[in-house]
């Protein structure tokens, strides 16, 4: 959480008008479906199969401010986001709960800063992401998540009126996960997450 400050300080830059850009300037909220998929990297000496991650899928909620120039635009969001996972872990010596499906749900701060170009209604763009964890809510293992990651994203999108569709692709630049506690034994991991994003947004 300790580059919280300069994520929130880049989206509130980006939303602050000016008298230049008064007129290009707009805000709105924006809502989205993830479905997104992990990867966790684990040492040689662990059986790959006694750890998995299924997707249940997850959502997101917030402002924008969108600043146009041109055909060109940059677009900064603040998402609170939601992603329900499952965790199975396959428990070999243990006869009596041989596999154990354990509910894990992830909430964080997004902070997606999309730049793209306009051809007519339509649109794509890349973005960067900053990512800090929130709250993690599972009932057995526990992830030791990093302070804050990196993820990028490339995705298009269609502007009707006052609102937007978009459809967009992103990975982890950087692991969101250092640790897994499994079994009461800390195991160094690389937890990774890919995830496609489909949003509506409303110009207030």
């Amino acid at each position: 959480m300790k580059h919280l400050p300069l994520g929130l300080a880049l989206v509130f830059a980006c939303m602050t008008p000016s008298k230049l850009s008064a007129q290009l300037l707009s805000y709105g909220v924006d809502v989205g479906a993830h479905f997104a998929n992990v990867s966790m990297q684990t040492p040689s000496s662990l059986d790959p199969n006694d750890v998995t991650f299924v997707a249940n899928g997850g959502m997101h909620v917030g402002p924008y401010a969108r600043l146009g120039m041109g055909i060109a635009y940059v677009q900064a969001q603040l998402w609170l986001t939601q992603i329900d996972q499952s965790i199975i872990i396959n428990q070999s010596g243990n006869s009596m709960m041989p596999m154990v499906t354990v509910p894990w749900t992830m909430r964080r701060l997004d902070v997606p800063v999309e730049v793209g170009v306009k051809l007519g209604p339509f649109f794509g763009f890349v973005a960067p992401v900053w990512s800090a964890g929130l709250q993690d809510i599972s009932d057995v293992s526990n992830l030791t998540e990093n302070d804050g990651t990196w993820s990028a994203q490339i995705g298009a999108g269609i502007k009707l009126s006052k609102f937007q569709a978009k459809l967009r692709y992103e990975g982890n630049l950087s692991p969101f996960a250092q640790a897994l506690n499994y079994q009461g034994q800390v195991i160094a991991t690389d937890g990774r997450m890919s995830q496609i994003i489909a949003s509506l947004s409303y110009r207030l």
